[in-house]
């Protein structure tokens, strides 16, 4: 049924012929980081070219098409998460439901002090989020508003 809906969707929204299933992406098959395929529904099978629409757009079709949102820049397996090494554990990943029983991702407002670093080396991207949350136009157009887990989740 996926690749039938793939095959549907990729078609409705001129994404172009879909790629193979393996986990690798090509030029060919336009995957990857500056490619036209960067919205997935599973398994590097395109739904539609992200570059091209927006938050809205890509919000309402996958709720159209009753499917959750994957971006191939950032896929849920190790390469997200480490460069050259690997660690000797397995992970899972999850959504936010799947987590905790009523996930929020901001609760009356965003503040700098919210932003905590972990072991991670990402400072940088830590301090501009800080400064984004003071300024909430600029925050809303990093982060559109009145996103939930629950309701109209994509």
């Amino acid at each position: 049924m996926p690749s039938a809906v793939n095959a549907l969707v990729a078609q409705q929204t001129g994404a172009g012929p879909i790629p193979s299933t393996s986990a690798t992406t090509t030029a060919e098959t336009g995957g990857g980081t500056g490619g036209i395929y960067s919205a997935i529904i599973s398994r590097n099978q395109p739904i539609i070219g992200v570059r091209e629409k927006t938050f809205q757009d890509l919000h309402k079709k996958c709720l159209e098409k009753k499917i959750l949102f994957e971006d191939l820049d950032f896929p849920a397996n190790e390469s997200s998460l480490f460069f050259s090494q690997k660690l000797p554990i397995k992970f899972e990943w999850k959504r936010p439901t799947e987590i905790c029983e009523n996930p929020r991702f901001i609760i009356g407002g965003a503040n700098r002090t919210d932003i905590c670093q972990g072991e991670l080396g990402d400072c940088w991207f830590l301090a501009a989020i800080a400064c984004l949350t003071l300024n909430e136009k600029l925050l809303f157009r990093v982060i559109p508003h009145d996103q939930t887990f629950i309701e109209n989740y994509a």
